[in-house]
């Protein structure tokens, strides 16, 4: 995997309620990451920005809601 697009993956942490809950809960944290992005890609770059061992990654497609 290429060093450049890792350090683009990652775009923004998610900080709402849901996601602190999760942290607290589950020692988890919430990623805006790219469309187009794997989970192998998305774990590397944790890896990478954070020095630290990543178990699992989950991903969730959420579509923006229709407008009238």
């Amino acid at each position: 995997m290429n060093k450049e697009r890792l350090m683009k993956i990652l775009l923004a942490p998610i900080r709402t309620e849901k996601s602190h809950r999760i942290a607290d809960a589950h020692n988890q944290v919430v990623f805006k990451v790219l469309p187009s992005a794997t989970k192998p890609e998305i774990k590397a770059a944790v890896k990478l920005l954070f020095n630290v061992e990543v178990k699992s990654v989950q991903v969730a497609n959420v579509l923006g809601k229709k407008v009238r």
